[in-house]
């Protein structure tokens, strides 16, 4: 599946999404347009993750990013790009991760959470509580690092090991990331949040020298 087709899917399923979303503000749980809504959306995150191993979906300057990329001119102006990212701009979103292996009962759980009001999110703690709350095994992230637009290597490189990092040590992925002669990450911290942006920012001599 090349780019425009996975941004193709990920933009059906933000369309999904937000008539999911929608559904849950007006219908009581357990409507059947509910229920139906949020199938649509599993059924399309499902031949998403055919293909990538995440969607990600992200806000900057009141635009949309989908995998590290801004959409055009004329996409930002759809109207289920519009209302969501006037969604995340109300409930205080930079950034979303949806994860291969996210289960329909995670996505409902996630689309309760979506629908309500910002006020409604505060009272309960805020949304990383309540996505906690789904247990949902990593499957959701919200306000990641804002991903930008990389070359082609390097995004390969940035994805690669973002894959293992859930099985990994801290210690391990250094050791996979690195060569003894030169631990390129051995003065920063290094967490999944950041680490698109800095293998993007990384000079070409330590990037060609990242052993994967």
């Amino acid at each position: 599946m090349d780019n425009i087709e996975v941004k193709k899917i990920a933009l059906e399923s933000l369309a999904a999404m937000n008539t999911a979303i929608t559904s849950a503000r007006l219908y009581p749980s357990g409507s059947a347009l509910i229920v139906n809504s949020v199938q649509r959306l599993y059924l399309l995150l499902a031949s998403l993750f055919e293909q990538v191993e995440a969607v990600f979906y992200a806000e900057s300057e009141k635009n949309l990013l989908i995998q590290g990329d801004p959409l055009s001119e004329k996409e930002q102006k759809r109207p289920q790009v519009v209302s969501f990212v006037s969604l995340m701009l109300d409930l205080g979103i930079r950034s979303l991760s949806i994860r291969k292996g996210i289960t329909e009962k995670e996505v409902a759980g996630f689309i309760r959470i979506m629908a309500k009001t910002g006020d409604e999110v505060k009272e309960a703690g805020g949304l990383g509580v309540l996505i906690e709350g789904l247990n949902a095994a990593g499957h959701l992230k919200i306000d990641e690092q804002v991903y930008v637009k990389m070359d082609e290597a390097r995004r390969e490189v940035a994805e690669t090991a973002m894959n293992v990092f859930a099985d990994l040590s801290e210690a391990d992925l250094l050791a996979a990331l690195t060569s003894d002669a030169d631990p390129i990450f051995a003065d920063r911290a290094f967490d999944e949040k950041n680490f698109m942006a800095f293998v993007n920012d990384l000079s070409e001599e330590k990037f060609a020298a990242l052993a994967l």
